[in-house]
């Protein structure tokens, strides 16, 4: 990967069977995204077999739940399963079909008619997801350079004078100290758990009182006296960003 840190273009769609409300969302996104200076694309829909049609393409849609055919909920599961990535905002004027957002892992539940408030939340709450660990670091293998996301980097060791890093399948070396290293890292993501490691968050599959064991069923050594700090990183780390 190349070396960077900005956001590329971000692809939204709104998808509702009701041209006049759609219309409305989309001038309300555009306002909101022309304001934060960001390059998106726009995609209009008004059935969800449009939408499902060019969902690879997608990376936020802002769904409605009432449409006929298929409504809003069916779709999202559909959408999970096509392109898990795509991040869902359900909107609804029913607001006990709330729960039901559960079912597609919804970011956010807007209330219709839409309120601009609420639509710049959703936006923010997906443009700081989507900041998580985009930041890059050069690392080595085999004398080559190559510069690697750190949300791609599953943990990180310390090794002779420097570090060890796995990412994906592969294992990276870098001179540099654990203690520098850090000063560099998304500790959004990037956790310490030891003098001698560092864990990515998402990848942690469970933890017992003396090791993180990872999805990759790898255990790396946890600090007795950091645990309780863990549990807690861990836990926000679940609620905000999984």
């Amino acid at each position: 990967m190349e070396k960077g840190k900005a956001l590329q273009e971000i692809r939204i769609a709104v998808c509702d069977d009701v041209p006049e409300m759609s219309n409305i969302m989309c001038g309300m996104i555009r306002d909101i995204m022309e304001k934060k200076d960001i390059i998106y694309t726009m995609h209009e829909f008004n059935s969800g077999k449009e939408l499902l049609e060019q969902v690879n393409n997608i990376d936020i849609v802002f769904l409605d739940i009432e449409m006929p055919e298929m409504d809003g909920i069916e779709i999202g599961v559909e959408i999970g399963r096509l392109r898990p990535d795509c991040k869902i905002v359900i909107a609804s004027a029913k607001e006990n079909r709330m729960k039901e957002c559960f079912r597609v892992k919804a970011l956010r539940f807007l209330s219709k008619p839409y309120i601009e408030g609420e639509v710049k939340e959703a936006i923010e709450t997906y443009l700081d997801e989507s900041q998580l660990g985009i930041q890059t670091i050069e690392v080595f293998k085999d004398r080559k350079s190559y510069w690697i996301r750190q949300r791609d980097i599953m943990y990180i060791a310390t090794f002779d004078n420097g570090v060890e890093v796995m990412a994906g399948n592969a294992l990276y070396r870098k001179k540099v100290s654990i203690k520098e290293l850090e000063k560099n890292l998304d500790t959004r993501i990037l956790y310490k758990i030891h003098k001698s490691y560092i864990v990515n968050l998402y990848y942690v599959d469970s933890y017992t009182d003396t090791e993180v064991i990872m999805k990759n069923k790898i255990k790396v050594p946890l600090a007795r006296r950091i645990k309780k700090e863990f549990e807690l990183a861990y836990m926000e780390f679940d609620v905000k960003y999984r």
